[in-house]
């Protein structure tokens, strides 16, 4: 019966200490599982958040002249084609006119 007890007593002790062992890993295994979480947020903030910062401090300026660039280039080019209509139909109008003969 004492080898018994012994044996149990044997298969305790290692039992806790495996038990022990095991919640070493598992806290190791947590660890590096938040820190493989949390550097993957920082990762993302950052390739997300450096070209918004970027854009906001330094190319905001330079797309909005380019913009407004844009808006006088085809405001301009819509008053031409505007002028080129108007000029088109007064020049036909003359034409007709001209080829009208003069009622007396």
């Amino acid at each position: 019966m004492e080898h018994e007890d012994d044996m149990t007593e044997d298969l305790l002790r290692e039992n806790i200490r495996l038990a022990r062992e095991n919640r070493k890993l598992l806290k190791k295994l947590w660890r590096a599982q938040m820190l493989g979480f949390w550097s993957r947020v920082l990762f993302l903030l950052i390739i997300v958040g450096v070209p918004v910062l970027v854009y906001q401090y330094y190319l905001s300026d330079y797309f909005s002249e380019v913009r407004e660039m844009y808006d006088n280039i085809r405001s301009t080019l819509v008053s031409t084609a505007e002028l080129t209509e108007q000029a088109t139909a007064a020049t036909i109008l003359n034409e007709i006119q001209n080829r009208i003969p003069d009622v007396e």
